[in-house]
């Protein structure tokens, strides 16, 4: 499945063929219509986004149809990940906290804190990188983000695991990991 949604949204770009989204949105005999019109060899002059006329796999606008369904959450992480042909990252690179001495623009010298008589007795410092409990809940979104993006995959597997409109694919598994964070993947 994630293998299908890679092809019909990075390679094909079927989101960006809007004249054709309303015909596999509509009821199933405007579609069988579309597909034997495809297959027959019968064409009727279409534009996409540089005018040049459809181009996208008729299999990748069925699979476009039921990423339609999905709520707006759903489909909008579904694309997202599928344009560029990534799952979401369950396990974000998040720079542990730090604290640094503070330095002076232009010299590059820290800056140091100074007693009455004029001794040196430390610096000023900042902070770089996430507080663990930030760290913690960052971790956690993107896990619950990841979730979310694997049951929405799952789904679509689930609803065209038969689907008989598919003429170049035929969905076997989900082809992603769920909770790789447990299983160790």
């Amino acid at each position: 499945m994630w293998e299908l949604l890679v092809w019909a949204y990075k390679r094909q770009m079927v989101r960006y063929e809007v004249d054709r989204a309303t015909i596999y949105r509509g009821n199933g005999n405007t579609l069988f219509r579309e597909l034997l019109d495809a297959r027959t060899g019968y064409s009727e002059p279409r534009g996409c986004i540089v005018g040049a006329g459809t181009t996208a796999h008729a299999d990748a606008h069925v699979v476009h149809a039921h990423v339609q369904r999905l709520s707006a959450g759903q489909r909008d992480i579904i694309i997202a990940t599928a344009e560029i042909g990534q799952p979401p990252e369950w396990d974000p690179a998040i720079p542990p906290l730090r604290v640094i001495p503070l330095r002076k623009r232009g010299s590059g010298a820290i800056v140091r804190i100074w007693s009455k008589s004029g001794n040196a007795i430390g610096c000023a410092i900042t902070y770089d990188g996430v507080p663990p409990q930030a760290a913690r809940e960052i971790r956690e979104n993107a896990r619950k983000l990841y979730d979310r993006w694997w049951r929405a995959l799952r789904y679509l597997r689930g609803r065209m695991w038969t689907e008989e409109r598919l003429s170049r694919w035929k969905v076997g598994r989900t082809g992603a990991v769920w909770q790789p964070w447990v299983s160790g993947s």
